[in-house]
């Protein structure tokens, strides 16, 4: 456990009386073959998912820390199990305030679960979240504990206690046959995860993430708009530096926020698509239900600026087959993004800047955030901070600022809407 632990965590409270609740992630030490495809294969993958859920992310049991007040408010843990208690309270908590994950606050723990019962571990961990969100409680109440193996185990005496020599030339390891099916199992997951996870892929059907250019121009975009008073302000320093962006409205944000909505259309800059609701693991849903939320935020938008938007981005960047169908019936371009300095998670402003800075390159699309999710009046002041000194620091580096339809080339907005798929 780092020595700042604690001081880390207060810090976190202190600066905003609205968060709930805090925790860090987990390092996984001596992980062995197993551990190993754990550690740096399908946790990774499982991380990136969850962190990107707006709504806040599941904390690990191993670190985390809970405001007293919204502890007491949502009951406690629940006595009736301990097997993913900290993913159960996380969820629980979001009512009482924010859920906050500090990657970078990192408790070292060990792998001996996954090195020693890495299947029926997966299984059971996996079986039992998705037992927890469909029926509202856990298929099991706790892991079988797994103890660690000691480095110098006593050996038995007497007859018994012979065993058969290894054959000449044979060495110890883990079972081949095991290892390879392990092996491709692992590599189908993360290839086809990676597909659909990576701003960074047509795999599913063409998705612009950056434009092919020797040219210095950039992108600015902004997510999970209006959100008020931030979009003001990110409207304000834009105005004021010259400026014009691409704004990604969310439907239900426009219905709150129609002023807003309408005056980022006023100002120059081109809005997009980024569905009604932004609901987690959006590209996942059935098409039906892809295809409602596509059309209600563009009835939306179109209700308050008067324009139908041709550019989409897929809540989280997650797409999928039958997402990208949708959009191509609906005659929508998905818009990605290669330069994300990660302004969902509690970033300071010079921090936003340093990893904006090291990421662009000629033709990037840099994605920002004016709002976070459905969170009304959701703190964006790092951001709005930061954008001022990223718009200075490019122009020095001989960069011009395009909307996106300007850097790919593509038209704004569509004449009229089909979406007759969606009713």
């Amino acid at each position: 456990m780092p020595c700042d632990w604690v001081g880390r965590l207060r810090r976190e409270y202190e600066h905003d009386a609205s968060v709930a609740a805090v925790g860090g992630a987990i390092e996984f030490v001596s992980p062995n073959w197993k551990g190993r495809i754990f550690t740096r294969v399908l946790l990774p993958l499982v991380n990136h998912f969850d962190r990107a859920n707006r709504a806040g992310p599941h904390l690990w049991g191993a670190n985390l820390s809970i405001r007293r007040s919204a502890f007491l408010a949502v009951g406690g843990f629940d006595p009736r199990f301990s097997l993913q208690a900290d993913s159960e309270i996380s969820e629980r908590l979001r009512s009482a305030g924010r859920v906050l994950l500090l990657p970078d606050l990192l408790v070292r723990s060990s792998s001996r679960r996954w090195n020693r019962a890495f299947l029926s571990s997966c299984f059971l961990f996996g079986m039992n979240f998705a037992w927890y969100q469909i029926f509202g409680r856990p298929m099991c109440r706790e892991f079988p504990a797994i103890r660690e193996l000691s480095a110098a185990a006593p050996q038995a005496s007497g007859p018994r206690a012979k065993t058969r020599p290894p054959a000449a030339g044979s060495r110890r390891g883990p079972p081949l046959r095991p290892v390879l099916a392990g092996s491709l199992v692992a590599g189908v997951i993360l290839f086809v995860g990676y597909r659909a996870v990576t701003p960074r892929s047509n795999e599913f059907g063409t998705t612009y993430w950056h434009a092919a250019t020797p040219r210095r121009v950039v992108a600015l975009t902004f997510d999970d708009g209006p959100n008020e008073p931030y979009t003001s302000r990110v409207l304000a320093v834009l105005r004021r530096e010259h400026v014009r962006a691409t704004f990604f409205l969310i439907g239900a944000n426009v219905r709150r926020y129609p002023r807003a909505a309408a005056e980022i259309v006023r100002e120059g800059h081109v809005v997009g698509n980024h569905s009604d609701t932004h609901p987690f693991g959006f590209a996942l849903e059935p098409a039906r239900r892809l295809a409602a939320e596509v059309g209600a935020a563009e009835q939306s938008i179109l209700g308050a600026t008067g324009v139908l938007p041709h550019l989409f981005r897929p809540p989280n960047g997650l797409r999928s087959p039958w997402l990208m169908n949708v959009l191509s019936r609906d005659s929508l371009v998905a818009v990605t993004w290669d330069d994300a300095p990660g302004d969902w998670d509690r970033l300071p402003a010079q921090r936003l800047v340093a990893l904006t800075l090291r990421a662009v390159h000629p033709g990037s699309i840099i994605l920002l955030h004016d709002g976070m999710n459905l969170t009304h009046g959701a703190d964006q002041s790092p951001t709005v901070r930061a954008l001022p000194v990223i718009i200075r620091a490019l122009r020095r580096r001989g960069y011009e600022f395009l909307t996106v339809p300007e850097l790919l080339n593509q038209p704004p907005y569509l004449r009229s809407w089909m979406g007759r798929h969606a009713t």
